[in-house]
């Protein structure tokens, strides 16, 4: 999810490199006891933090568009609702372009507490 801007060449190689080897998603952060480290194999970049997440959050499995009380906010407000009416950014995925392999195709079974 590039939106309209593209890496150059060189940074693009250097990215897929990185994808191939290193790429790591966690389930919140190191700082955090009793996390994960998963490897999805995908990196996403994008202009807009809020459009950015919206994808992240869809290849994890979960719906950007879930409101605080459902998954992946049980116990939170959704920051990415949140973020949308502030202005931010969209978490609607009909509104966001992405380039590159489809969503659907790098959908990845993120663990949670509830589906580790």
């Amino acid at each position: 999810m590039i939106g309209t801007e593209y890496f150059p060449m060189a940074l693009e190689r250097e990215l897929e490199t990185y994808k191939r080897e290193t790429a790591e998603w966690r389930a919140e952060g190191p700082w955090v006891n009793g996390t994960w480290r998963v490897s999805p194999g995908v990196i996403v970049a994008g202009l807009n933090p809020v459009t950015a997440d919206a994808v992240c959050t869809a290849i994890m499995g979960f719906d950007p568009m879930a409101d605080g009380g459902t998954a992946l906010f049980e116990r939170c407000d959704s920051t990415l609702k949140l973020a949308e009416l502030h202005g931010i950014g969209t978490r609607d995925l009909r509104r966001i372009e992405v380039i590159g392999t489809p969503i659907d195709r790098v959908r990845f079974a993120f663990p949670t507490a509830g589906r580790a």
